[in-house]
């Protein structure tokens, strides 16, 4: 007898196929990574982006090229983009431009106590990390079941002699989305970077998105208005278009002040220093559309509000 599903049948079937999907696509062109990260001299947050721009050949395997699209901090790492990469057998592999060869970066078939050792090259170094399995759990995102790793990276050659480092403590990575601090994959971060806490806000691709819960959305910089309300400068009018005024608290007048205006990437789009007066005028000409801050340091203080570009 030929079995009728009814609609309710079909959408569990449905559901359930989703959800236990194992051929959602890696590394589609178009993939974007939205890290958000802070600096050690002050309180703002900036947004720095990653993709994957093309299908390739490199080193004779067919693989992606992802290359750093916008924001302050690619600079920090360890090796540098563009990236390659491939995965084959659930194993994760990456070169670049400085490698002769692909190297394991996560291996996602693990169980709780397996290990693999990790090497990052770059001016005049080449460490390696044991990488350890902590856990191994499953979690659903957008639909999807996917693999997640708890590992820990521990540096393995002399600390005196080590350039880049990767945090020893522990950190997730997940399937398609890539570790959640640091970067898709940690490749080394400067010990004397000024960059602190990078995480995953956002990944997106044809296929698949996912917010961190850490954001309400995926423009959304947090961190940046924690001022002193005293010494926080004010803007007007806001959203504006074509300039605006800054009204420069009244303990930094007479001063001379740095004034910068950055945009949610953390480019900066305009920068003057100056005697400080009780208004200042920041031109808006040729600006798109979209939120920015304006960043003002006198001495060792610093200010800063957010301003909306019509």
């Amino acid at each position: 007898m030929e079995k009728i599903l009814t609609t309710a049948a079909i959408f569990t079937l449905l559901f359930n196929t989703m959800l236990h999907a194992q051929n959602l696509p890696w590394l589609e062109v178009g993939s974007e990574w939205t890290y958000q990260h802070g600096y050690y001299s002050g309180p703002e947050q900036f947004q720095l982006k990653f993709g994957i721009t093309e299908e390739t050949l490199y080193l004779g395997k067919p693989c992606v090229k992802m290359d750093h699209l916008s924001g302050w901090g690619y600079g920090c790492m360890g090796m540098q983009p563009p990236f390659y990469f491939y995965v084959s057998n659930d194993s994760l592999y990456f070169s670049t431009n400085d490698l002769d060869e692909f190297r394991l970066a996560a291996y996602f078939g693990a169980q709780p106590g397996d290990s693999w050792v990790f090497t990052i090259n770059g001016n005049n170094f080449n460490d390696s990390f044991l990488v350890q399995v902590n856990d191994v759990t499953t979690v659903v995102l957008g639909g999807y079941s996917l693999r997640q790793l708890n590992v820990t990276y521990t540096y393995m050659g002399d600390p005196e002699e080590m350039y880049n480092y990767i945090t020893p403590e522990s950190m997730e990575i997940t399937e398609v989305i890539g570790a959640h601090h640091m970067f898709f994959v940690p490749m080394g971060h400067g010990m004397l970077c000024h960059i602190t806490n990078v995480r995953l806000q956002c990944f997106e691709s044809l296929s698949f998105s996912y917010l961190s819960p850490e954001f309400p959305s995926c423009d959304h910089i947090v961190g940046i208005e924690e001022n002193d309300p005293f010494s926080s400068p004010k803007v007007f009018p806001n959203p504006a278009r074509g300039g605006v005024q800054i009204e420069i608290p009244d303990i930094w007048q007479h001063h001379i002040g740095n004034l910068q205006l950055l945009s949610s990437t953390g480019k900066v789009v305009y920068d003057q220093t100056a005697v400080l007066s009780s208004l200042m005028r920041i031109p808006l000409d040729g600006l798109t559309q979209g939120m920015y801050f304006v960043i003002i340091n006198v001495g060792q203080e610093r200010g800063s509000a957010k301003l909306i570009v019509e």
